[in-house]
């Protein structure tokens, strides 16, 4: 049995090992430089409930404005957030998503009310 990235449940993980080793390179190349390209390894952490994923949906749908791409993060461009509140057909998992705040009615609720950052310090994870 093949082990790590060469192990057949791994071909996600082994696809983008490969496609950011072949960014690096590429880089490295056009730069002249060596090295890797990412300061710090990216982080995992475990999502433990469901009142977690639902503030870290709404933490990623509001990053855009809190980075000052959009003053509104409902209407930045490539947000799942119209998708997900939309009646059109998608891939998204809709439902589930969701569901993990009731329905449509308070996903949205909870978005406007989680834009004033009360609880948010407890999600950002500072990489050293």
């Amino acid at each position: 049995m093949k082990k790590g990235l060469h192990n057949p449940d791994r071909i996600v993980s082994k696809k983008f090992s490969d496609f950011f080793n072949s960014y690096t390179k590429s880089i490295n190349n056009a730069q002249n430089r060596t090295g890797g390209l990412f300061e710090t390894p990216f982080r995992r952490i475990h999502i433990t409930s469901e009142k977690y994923i639902a503030q870290l949906i709404w933490y990623i749908h509001f990053n855009p404005e809190k980075h000052g791409f959009v003053k509104d993060f409902r209407q930045y461009p490539h947000s799942s957030y119209k998708s997900l509140i939309s009646d059109k057909p998608t891939k998204l998992l809709r439902n589930e998503v969701l569901g993990y705040f009731g329905n449509r009615n308070e996903f949205e609720k909870f978005h406007i009310f989680e834009k004033f950052e009360k609880n948010i310090n407890q999600f950002i994870v500072e990489l050293d």
